[in-house]
């Protein structure tokens, strides 16, 4: 007697290799370009880092894998001082004292600019889900997506040689 799948394992296993890809600005692309302040009150334009090797993270305090990242990319933000190498933060959140707030108690010094649950470069980024993280190149190009850890630290660490070059 042959054995068959039942149907609805047939449906998972056809539908397991078929996601689309995510929304927003693709690998390979020019970033889209933004303003805004930073919560300093300073005025911030992306393109004003080109020739940097940018990390942008779309997060917010709320969301535990985002609030995980903080001491790796406090770290981060250290080891590479000096370096043609930005950190930027867009936030999702509302409350802009209470981020400031958070923000100076997890000495998370980098550049941090409040967009709020659905702004303009959430908009822009088509931001799904946090953290949302894109490395750009010195030229401004998307050059990876959605890294994390150790996977962050090579992808900013390859860029780096890139511009040294």
């Amino acid at each position: 007697m042959r054995r068959s799948l039942p149907a609805a394992a047939i449906v998972v296993l056809s539908l397991a290799g078929c996601g689309s890809p995510p929304a927003g600005p693709a690998v390979g692309q020019v970033a889209p370009d933004f303003t805004g302040k930073t919560l300093d009150g300073a005025p911030f334009h992306l393109a004003e880092l080109r020739g940097q090797v940018i990390v942008l993270d779309f997060w917010a305090t709320w969301c535990p894998p985002c609030r995980a990242m903080i001491p790796h990319e406090r770290e981060m933000v250290r080891r590479l001082a000096g370096k043609p190498f930005a950190l930027v933060s867009v936030s999702a959140d509302s409350d802009e004292a209470a981020l400031r707030d958070f923000v100076r108690d997890e000495r998370m010094n980098w550049t941090h600019l409040l967009d709020g649950p659905d702004g303009p470069i959430i908009r822009s980024y088509d931001v799904e889900y946090f953290p949302s993280v894109y490395v750009l190149d010195a030229n401004g190009v998307i050059r990876y997506r959605d890294v994390r850890d150790k996977e962050l630290e090579r992808a900013v660490e390859k860029l780096l040689a890139e511009v040294g070059r």
